[in-house]
């Protein structure tokens, strides 16, 4: 398949990149430097013939603004990322007549009613800037394109390995802890999937065959963030100094877990928080 990508030297996109030339893909890589105020005139038009030189048979929207914190700080940034940019992708895949897949967040769950296990078809009615405009970019995308498959990414993680870009993600927070000796305090209220990164990765390759839609994309979780940090040193090794690296705290009652019945029933699935680093453990060993 020949496969355009964006966002490639990102975390999710490097290892989709790799994962998808060890598939036997060919993928042609959009920069940033390509993206960046490219969705009206001339720029929008040089984005085009970029879809036109690769003729491809699918895109993977990966590319946006991720940190949260900045989307905040600056949000007409985040909003042209994160809202525009899906869209211009959509008109463009609509154009060319390829498959879109375009990543989007569990985000858009943050500010909703609090419902343990959240299903794509719920209203949603996100808090922050950022998934806000997680959200209004997956609207404008299916508007231009029917077609469009939006995937509501967890939180990720990986190791430092492969030569590979890596996020400062949840195991190295707790490797951190435990080199410093710094407990660690996580709540007992918050609930969230959180996933092994080379999981979605080796899923978007399947979600290229989804029908058009919305599909929450990754691990659940049906445990709080202080028994999900427990397990996550179990299969790094800490041992019996978890217990003393990882406290329980209260906090306000906040779930972002989501419900995966829809994308299972389309033949795709994760394995569940509680067991991704353990799998990725073994990965790095290999």
């Amino acid at each position: 398949m020949n496969i355009l990508l964006t966002g490639a030297r990102g975390f999710v996109g490097a290892r989709v990149l790799a994962h998808m030339q060890a598939a036997g893909h060919r993928v042609t890589c959009i920069g940033s430097e390509d993206l960046r105020g490219s969705l009206t005139g001339d720029r929008f038009d040089a984005l085009a013939r970029r879809f036109e030189q690769a003729r491809p048979d699918a895109v993977i929207h990966t590319a946006a603004i991720s940190d949260t914190g900045f989307a905040e700080r600056n949000p007409e940034e985040s909003h042209l990322a994160n809202a525009l940019l899906p869209e211009a992708m959509a008109r463009l895949s609509a154009r060319f007549g390829c498959r879109l897949v375009s990543c989007s967040s569990d985000q858009v769950y943050n500010g909703s009613p609090y419902i343990l296990s959240h299903r794509e078809d719920e209203p949603c009615a996100p808090v922050s800037v950022y998934g806000r405009h997680k959200l209004e970019g997956e609207q404008r995308a299916a508007q231009a394109y029917p077609e469009t498959v939006s995937l509501r990414l967890t939180w990720m993680y990986d190791l430092p390995a492969y030569r590979l870009h890596t996020n400062d993600g949840f195991p190295l927070q707790l490797l951190r802890a435990a080199v410093q000796d710094r407990p660690l305090r996580f709540s007992v209220s918050d609930f969230r999937g959180l996933t092994y990164v080379r999981s979605v990765a080796e899923n978007i390759e399947k979600a290229l065959e989804l029908p058009g839609g919305v599909y929450n994309f990754g691990s659940e979780n049906d445990l709080d963030m202080y028994r999900t940090a427990l397990e996550f040193s179990r299969a790094l090794g800490l041992g019996e100094r978890a217990e003393k690296l990882i406290l329980p705290a209260e906090g306000e009652q906040r779930s972002l877990a989501m419900d995966g019945s829809l994308l299972r029933s389309r033949g795709i699935s994760f394995e569940p928080t509680s067991e991704g680093p353990f799998r990725m453990v073994k990965d790095y060993q290999m």
